[in-house]
């Protein structure tokens, strides 16, 4: 049995409760006996009321909710104005970064070939390797594609026999350095390059990065018409190149 005076003195905090709290059920119940108990339950009611409309926060004008929308949309259609010219940069910075590639291991070498013939497929060799480069994002044909190149590149050059293992590894090095190229490209473009976010497209940026290393090779490589020292090396370096990236990305992302 609920006291008047207890239930009086409480009122505002037992009309406060959720609906069927025990306690609030017992102070209904007895306010229906007791027209002064029931006069404090209906004025902490209405206090309750008064108190949530002052809290309850108040209806933006219509006018900056409409100003609010417009620059919503705006932003979203500077955006997919900027999405092509960013696809653009970052194709442009990625195959520049591999050109960059090819023509710094050519000029630091200090032996060359001298024919036209070896210049000519190595020149279009690394324009190959950057066009790629810009398409990486088409996964694994744009790395089969690369791998393709780097096959023909040795069927062209390929006349002689000679494996040459301690200067293969040196190629294969140059090869995986130059993989790095178009990745620390990205790096240093925040903003403008999206790095790969998936292992096909990372796996034919490192083919063509390779790829741009090879052709240099085509060019510097002391045994670059030794068939055997060109399949196990020049290709198996792109072909390890476009393992790695795509391993290299997974392991990142695990």
């Amino acid at each position: 049995m609920i006291e008047c005076d207890r239930l009086r003195s409480r009122a505002l905090a037992l009309a406060a409760l959720p609906p069927g709290d025990p306690e609030l059920d017992a102070a209904n119940a007895h306010a229906r006996t007791c027209p002064e108990c029931a006069q404090a339950m209906r004025e902490a009611r209405r206090l309750l009321q008064l108190i949530d409309a002052e809290l309850r926060p108040p209806s933006p004008p219509e006018a900056a909710v409409q100003r609010a929308e417009d620059a919503v949309l705006a932003e979203l259609d500077r955006e997919d104005r900027a999405r092509p010219m960013s696809r653009w940069r970052t194709r442009l910075v990625l195959a520049a970064s591999v050109l960059l590639a090819f023509a710094t291991l050519s000029a630091l070498s200090r032996q060359r070939a001298p024919d036209a013939e070896s210049w000519i497929a190595a020149v279009a060799a690394a324009l190959l390797a950057a066009l790629l480069a810009s398409l990486s994002s088409a996964g694994l044909p744009a790395c089969l594609a690369a791998n393709a190149t780097s096959a023909a590149l040795i069927l062209v050059a390929g006349a002689g026999w000679g494996f040459f293992p301690l200067l293969g590894i040196k190629c294969v090095a140059i090869e995986l350095f130059a993989a790095t190229w178009p990745f620390a490209a990205a790096a240093l473009s925040r903003g403008t390059v999206a790095r790969p976010r998936a292992a096909g497209p990372a796996a034919a940026l490192a083919a063509a990065g390779a790829l741009a290393g090879q052709a240099s090779l085509h060019l510097t490589c002391p045994a670059a018409h030794a068939f055997p020292h060109l399949l196990a090396f020049h290709l198996g370096g792109v072909m390890l190149a476009s393992l790695a990236g795509a391993l290299a990305l997974r392991a990142r992302a695990a």
